[in-house]
């Protein structure tokens, strides 16, 4: 269901950041919930397609498979 923006916790608690040219998860993890992977994924998309053209072909491929 639809999740209302107040309700989405936005802390990067898996450190996704910058080194350089390189994306960078400082906190690994094994195992994770569909909300924290959600987040995660957020975080990867966010770093690696900002301007958001690319992820929705990348997306839709992935779904495709």
């Amino acid at each position: 269901g639809a999740v209302s923006m107040s309700e989405i916790d936005t802390f990067n608690k898996f450190m996704v950041g910058w080194r350089g040219n390189a994306i960078v998860v400082g906190r690994p993890t094994n195992a994770m919930s569909r909300d924290e992977a959600l987040l995660f994924a957020a975080y990867l998309v966010s770093m690696a397609d900002p301007s958001g053209e690319d992820f929705p072909k990348v997306l839709q491929a992935v779904q495709d498979r």
